[in-house]
């Protein structure tokens, strides 16, 4: 034991092996969270402990690989988010069990993209760069998205309120509504509110129909998959919002899409558009990176550019306003002249 001890101080190993301690079981964590949140298991075992026939039967495993499945159980338990005890596989701590409440969901999905999009964007990048090759919007799984989308919901209804009156009929057009949890918020603002909810997806349009009729709303609210530069709108609405996808288009023509959006208002309406802004902290780096290499797409806007390119729009009144303390999410007004 001394020799070796000799042997890492003479190699100067000290230092780098107490970086990768400290930094490889927060690695696992996220993709062992993300994979038992993916295939399942985690919610299996939140139902109570089992073997890892049971997991495996459950699941309908080869038996023949059982090793392999208790050893992938094995790093949940020694990164201490399960427990094995008596043959038997549990939930440890309250930490899991309360990612898995339902109305968790959005935070659990945040771990899910982590690894299947954000870990691809950080390790592809660097040599995406060399064969000029670009991340496609397809690279984005659209439920995910939408499931992590409404991790924001309690910034961006501060946004609705301002802009949604509480009584008095008035037409909402939603560009991107995935999940229609927005659509919701100023619905439940206002009883009189009618919404249009255009989506891009397909899957993201099933859930947001599904959503409707679960939320009392389908008779208010229709949700409609085209794309929303397909054809100009009949200037009847009173406000049209885009909630977390401005980033989606081109920074060239960024000014173009707010302007044929502003075909869909009534003049001396308002459009709103709520985003994560660039340099606001760890939380818009992915992302900034996913529009910045994504077909497409592009970086996420300062304040200023969301200002600079709706006034560019032909919007008048144009403002920025940060929503919550930390900075992150922004929401930019404007008021279409017509």
């Amino acid at each position: 034991m001394a020799s070796i001890l000799k042997t890492v101080l003479r190699r100067g190993w000290v230092k780098p092996l107490g970086i990768m301690a400290r930094w490889l079981p927060g690695y696992l964590r996220v993709d062992f969270i993300s994979a038992g949140l993916q295939s399942g298991i985690l919610h299996y075992l939140n139902q109570g402990s089992a073997t890892s026939k049971q997991v495996a039967r459950h699941f309908g495993y080869d038996m023949t690989m059982i090793e392999g499945l208790e050893s992938w159980l094995g790093v949940g338990v020694q990164i201490g988010e399960l427990r094995l005890a008596h043959g038997r596989y549990s939930l440890r701590g309250r930490r899991i069990k309360t990612l898995l409440k339902p109305e968790n969901d959005p935070i659990a999905a945040f771990f899910e993209e982590f690894t299947n999009l954000n870990h691809r964007l950080v390790m592809e990048t660097p040599e995406r760069l060399k064969s000029g090759e670009w991340f496609t919007l397809a690279d984005a799984d659209p439920d995910t998205v939408a499931r992590t989308s409404r991790a924001g919901e309690p910034w961006l209804a501060s946004a609705i309120g301002e802009v949604v009156p509480a009584e008095g009929a008035f037409r909402l057009v939603e560009v991107g509504c995935g999940s229609g949890a927005h659509i919701k918020t100023a619905a439940e603002i206002n009883p009189r509110l009618t919404a249009q909810g255009i989506e891009l997806q397909e899957s993201a349009a099933a859930q947001a129909r599904t959503n409707m009729a679960e939320w009392g709303l389908s008779d208010r609210v229709e949700i409609e998959v085209r794309d929303v530069l397909d054809r100009e709108g009949d200037g009847t609405a009173d406000l049209v919002t885009l909630h977390q996808n401005i980033y989606y288009f081109p920074v060239e023509e960024q000014s173009a899409v707010l302007r044929h959006l502003g075909t869909y208002l009534a003049p001396g309406s308002k459009l709103l558009v709520t985003t994560v802004v660039r340099d606001s902290g760890s939380g818009s780096v992915a992302l900034d990176l996913w529009g910045a290499m994504t077909e497409g797409a592009s970086r996420l806007p300062t304040p200023k550019e969301l200002e600079d390119r709706l006034a560019a729009a032909g919007y008048a009144d144009v403002g920025t306003q940060k929503l919550g303390p930390d900075g992150m999410y922004y929401a930019a007004t404007g008021t279409w002249r017509g």
